[in-house]
């Protein structure tokens, strides 16, 4: 019998949560969209696949190791945010990368929208302890392996291809925190070994049988 008003009361608290997102959409002006997501729903979105997608430069080397290794059995979710620069920036271009790797279905990499909140209807960000958007959670046979979290450590490519390596990466330290370079020093021209020292007596003149050495002329 309880089964009935709770039901109401999540479709109710459903409801009451897409109009939100709706009039944050419509006094902002920016799409947010959450749950399940296919690429034919960000093609028209402002500001995804540019140039980032269109004019991607990946890494050929990287691509090849990836056509070589890449196991069968690996998927990826992806948490993103419609409204997030970095989704904008980065999914678009994950994309690119899957569609350079023979036999890997890009529609492997399933897509789930959240709000500034990180919620979805599913709480899928909850569920794999999303707080940073995109998150590129990679899985083989359905268990994790690694994730790219915000940002990649190096280039999505190269992340991905040690994610599949079992490989840790570590980034490199900002330059402000970058050791300074030394200055350059000319080099110091060798010694002349017939320039006597400063203080030094020199002679031509051989040493006395004695061992003495003659004294300088006054």
């Amino acid at each position: 019998m309880m089964k009935t008003p709770m039901l109401f009361l999540g479709i109710l608290g459903l409801t009451l949560w897409v109009r939100a997102i709706s009039l944050a959409q419509e006094t902002t002006g920016e799409v947010v969209l959450v749950g399940p997501l296919k690429v034919e729903d960000l093609l028209d979105l402002p500001g995804w696949f540019g140039p980032e997608f269109t004019q991607a430069q990946l890494s050929g080397v990287v691509i090849d190791f990836l056509n070589q290794e890449m196991p069968p059995d690996v998927d990826i979710i992806c948490i993103l945010g419609t409204w997030c620069d970095d989704s904008k920036r980065d999914v678009p271009r994950m994309l690119a990368v899957l569609q350079r790797i023979k036999g890997f279905d890009p529609h492997k990499m399933r897509m789930i929208g959240v709000d500034r909140e990180k919620r979805s209807p599913g709480g899928e960000a909850e569920k794999f302890g999303v707080t940073r958007v995109p998150t590129f959670i990679i899985r083989r046979g359905g268990e994790e392996i690694g994730r790219i979290v915000e940002k990649p450590v190096l280039t999505l490519e190269a992340d991905l291809l040690a994610i599949i390596r079992g490989q840790k990466l570590v980034a490199p330290p900002p330059p402000e925190l970058q050791p300074p370079e030394e200055p350059h020093q000319p080099p110091v021209p060798p010694e002349d070994p017939a320039k006597p020292v400063e203080g030094e007596i020199r002679t031509d003149e051989p040493v006395r049988p004695d061992g003495s050495v003659p004294s300088p002329p006054r």
